[in-house]
């Protein structure tokens, strides 16, 4: 399971592939090391670990926990939480926890219609947040000048030196090539080259870079909170384009070159059925297709927006002043028919894909961006339309209550493989 593209200034570097939990960093080639990443791990993942605990799940002698703890108190990586509560007679336990606040991260979300970046402790809760503001018109200096003024406010509100930071990771729209070592994004943020303005911002303050896409940054948050309930998740999410994070098995899944759940461009039919062949049962002559995300982003959800609203020469609609999503939202919420219309068609586009995707990967669950709550009534009637109520009663879709929260908390845990084999 490919989990991460990593990316520092040395070449030989460049992208450090985090597979299944283990990182390639020699850790599993020195047995000592390996105990320290794996006790780590742990800490990090699930409080309320003792020493005996920790000794009895590796599998290694009490002397050997207790030398790497007394190593990570001395670090600060963890502390003692107190005894544990026991029943009967024998020696009490005390716990231990991970320091989430050993350093901090720099985390920048690429992937809302409002990018923000912000300063956040090492489980990705932000300490404090800005928007980053960005239009057609912004340039490539303009935005690099714009994250690096407010990395400075954030340390400045947070009261730290850029020294706690311990790394930048960033989360985009757009496609973390494995192979070619890479980063590639079309649409939206394709006027601008991000993997350098995140350098430039890492560089400044003497941090390495880790980037990330942002849908499965924020499948992978949304799976971490709900991976007791279901094994196979998909979270969809649209402000610049459309992205799907896959969760199979209760596995981030890539593909071969990190580019799987890049949907944007996949094509839908945009006339009705002209010709039907009896033998393959296939619609296809002369028929025209479209990208879906041009049926279901948010980005192009808006432009639509203010040009009917223009069309129909509304006053509340200036062309200084374009409506935003949360325009959209209370228009839905009073019943705008512009704004029903428009929901009704990316509804039902995205009950045929979802359909569609769960017949092709026997998915339990599909978590949609909270941007997707206007859409989710016509989403459920399309799938009652298409779907045996056999089906439609085993696939669950529900609107993310994470939010934007989602992206964060998946970007830092995955961020967080690289930094703990770093620590061990």
């Amino acid at each position: 399971m490919l989990h991460s593209a990593y990316i520092t200034e040395e070449r030989e570097r460049k992208l450090t592939i985090t597979i299944q939990g283990h990182t390639r960093y020699g850790i599993k080639d020195n047995p000592a090391r390996s105990s320290r990443w794996q006790i780590l791990q742990r800490l990090y993942r699930q409080a309320d670990w003792s020493r005996v605990d920790l000794a009895e799940d590796l599998g290694v002698s009490k002397s050997t926990i207790s030398k790497h703890i007394n190593d990570l108190l001395d670090e600060g990586l963890c502390y003692e939480l107190g005894e544990a509560d026991q029943q009967g007679q024998g020696r009490k336990r005390t716990l231990l926890s991970f320091r989430a606040d050993y350093r901090y991260l720099l985390l920048l979300d690429f992937g809302q219609v409002q990018p923000r970046l912000a300063i956040t402790d090492l489980y990705g809760k932000p300490l404090a947040q800005l928007p980053v503001s960005l239009d057609d018109n912004t340039s490539q200096d303009d935005l690099s000048n714009q994250l690096l003024s407010s990395s400075q406010q954030l340390l400045a509100s947070c009261q730290l030196e850029a020294k706690a930071l311990a790394l930048l990771a960033v989360a985009a729209p757009g496609v973390v090539d494995l192979h070619a070592q890479s980063f590639y994004t079309d649409g939206f943020y394709a006027r601008w080259d991000l993997p350098g303005l995140c350098h430039s911002l890492a560089q400044h303050h003497s941090l390495e870079t880790f980037f990330y896409n942002d849908v499965n940054a924020a499948a992978w948050g949304e799976y971490i909170v709900k991976q007791d309930e279901r094994k196979n998740l998909v979270y969809m999410a649209g402000g610049s384009g459309l992205g799907l994070g896959l969760i199979l098995n209760g596995e981030l899944y890539l593909g071969s070159s990190g580019s799987a759940g890049e949907i944007s461009s996949l094509l839908l039919s945009n006339l009705p059925a002209l010709f039907k062949d009896e033998e393959t049962s296939l619609s296809l002559v002369d028929a025209q297709y479209i990208p879906i995300a041009s049926r279901s982003s948010i980005r192009v959800l808006l432009k639509e927006l203010n040009r009917q609203k223009r069309d129909e020469d509304d006053k509340s609609v200036k062309d200084t002043v374009p409506l935003t999503y949360q325009d959209f939202f209370n228009l839905w919420k009073m019943g705008d028919p512009t704004a029903h219309m428009l929901a009704q068609s990316m509804g039902e586009s995205l009950g045929v894909f979802l359909y569609n995707l769960s017949l092709l990967l026997d998915i339990d669950l599909v978590v949609l961006d909270q941007s997707y709550q206007p859409f989710d009534q016509y989403i459920d009637l399309t799938l009652k339309q298409l779907a045996p109520s056999k089906e439609r009663d085993r696939l669950k879709i529900t609107i993310s209550t994470l939010g934007e929260a989602a992206c964060f908390t998946g970007l830092a845990d995955l961020a967080m493989e690289t930094l703990l084999a770093r620590w061990a």
